[in-house]
C-alpha cells in the first residue's frame, strides 16, 4: 500500500511540473549597429556604441523586453565587456518594435592598421510573457567598415 502511495504521489508531482518554456513561437531578434559616425574605426580608447534591436513577435501572445545582455566574443574593431541595458518595451503579437540604446565600448583602431575585421556580439534577451519570463540568445556580426 505504501509503495502505491509513493507511486501516486511521483506520478502526481511530475503531471503537475512545468518545464519553463513557454508554449509558443520564440521572437525572432536582429541586432544592428546605429552609430553616427565611424571615427572611432581610428583611435583607441573608450567608445559610444549606438544599437537597434529588432523583435518581431511570433507569437499570439504579448511580450515585454526586460532586459538585453550584450558582450564582443573576440578580435573586430571594438571590444564591448558584458553590458546590460534595462527595457520596457511590449511587443504587441504578430508585430515588431525596435529597442535602441546605448552601450560604451574600447575601440581597438583597427582602421589604422588596414585590418578589416567584423566584431562578433553575442547577447541574451530576456522577456516578460503572460506565460512566465522567458530568454533568447542570439549572436550578430556588425561589420561598421562595410
Amino acid at each position: 500500500m505504501k509503495k502505491l502511495l509513493v507511486i501516486l504521489l511521483l506520478a502526481v508531482a511530475c503531471a503537475s511540473s512545468k518545464d519553463g518554456k513557454p508554449s509558443f513561437p520564440q521572437p525572432d531578434l536582429r541586432l544592428g549597429q546605429a552609430n553616427e559616425s565611424s571615427d572611432f574605426l581610428y583611435s583607441n580608447g573608450p567608445v559610444r556604441l549606438r544599437y537597434a534591436l529588432e523583435i518581431t513577435n511570433n507569437a499570439d501572445q504579448q511580450l515585454t523586453l526586460r532586459r538585453v545582455e550584450l558582450r564582443s566574443t573576440s578580435g573586430g574593431f571594438y571590444q564591448l565587456p558584458n553590458r546590460s541595458e534595462q527595457f520596457n518595451v511590449v511587443i504587441a503579437p504578430h508585430s515588431t518594435e525596435t529597442a535602441t540604446f546605448t552601450m560604451w565600448g574600447t575601440a581597438t583602431g583597427s582602421m589604422r592598421t588596414h585590418v578589416v575585421e567584423p566584431t562578433t556580439l553575442r547577447g541574451v534577451a530576456y522577456f516578460d510573457t503572460p506565460s512566465g519570463p522567458m530568454q533568447k540568445g542570439f549572436t550578430s556580426t556588425i561589420d561598421v567598415a562595410g
